[in-house]
């Protein structure tokens, strides 16, 4: 793996592989955000990594398929209706596992009482920390004091927590977290049905979820439907 040398190199070689086989999905913000952290490949096909814990997060474009000598562990993601793999199985990557996408059809007209903004950073760190480890979208400290900053962060204290994002187009539901402890009580539909009644800054509402996870349910009863699309995790 190498650095860039500088930004204008990035966005050169970006240029070179523009027609091939990616997972870019317009990261160019994200590149640059992290720029100081960016490492690359150019072997004939080009991979950008960013560390992740003890993984790199893997962009590609993929034009020879050539064997990639990377050491670390790696993980990617494709995102599509009609995803095809086969190009990074010839270069080393294996199927994880499959999510797919819920968006809201109606919002439920609820509210709770005992769902406020969580501040409490380590009780939100201990629940994100408990999500599996490579597709469970672990969060940064700084992201995470971020989110109570901005007041993305809602739930009932002590039991269970929603963490959500707001970008450009949709808003999506990143975590929904409940203690061991009060599960089957009915406290992530109660802070889902809250936050789909309370917190909406943007129309469109998503949310991933493990394919085949009980959790599918939950999305499905509060107003979520399939919308086709899936993300095939992967690693090496």
């Amino acid at each position: 793996m190498e650095n860039f040398k500088n930004k204008e190199e990035l966005f050169s070689k970006l240029s070179q592989y523009s027609d091939s086989y990616n997972n870019d999905y317009f990261n160019r913000d994200l590149y640059l955000e992290h720029f100081e952290e960016l490492r690359y490949v150019d072997n004939g096909d080009f991979y950008i990594f960013i560390k992740n814990r003890d993984y790199f997060d893997t962009y590609f474009y993929l034009k020879a398929q050539n064997p990639l000598e990377v050491d670390d562990k790696l993980v990617t993601e494709i995102v599509g209706r009609d995803i095809d793999i086969v190009p990074l199985e010839k270069v080393g990557f294996k199927r994880y596992l499959t999510r797919v996408r819920f968006r809201l059809k109606e919002a439920p007209d609820y509210f709770s009482k005992r769902v406020r903004s969580i501040d409490d950073f380590d009780f939100i760190k201990d629940g994100i920390d408990s999500f599996d480890e490579i597709s469970g979208n672990i969060h940064s400290d700084a992201r995470i004091h971020s989110d109570i900053e901005n007041k993305r962060i809602i739930g009932i204290q002590g039991k269970g927590f929603l963490q959500f994002s707001v970008g450009r187009f949709e808003q999506t539901i990143e975590h929904l977290y409940v203690k061991d402890a009060y599960r089957g009580e009915g406290v992530a539909r109660e802070m889902l049905m809250h936050y789909l009644s309370n917190e909406k800054f943007k129309k469109r509402q998503t949310v991933w979820a493990n394919e085949g996870y009980f959790v599918e349910n939950l999305y499905l009863d509060c107003g979520f439907k399939k919308d086709g699309m899936k993300s095939i995790v992967l690693t090496r």
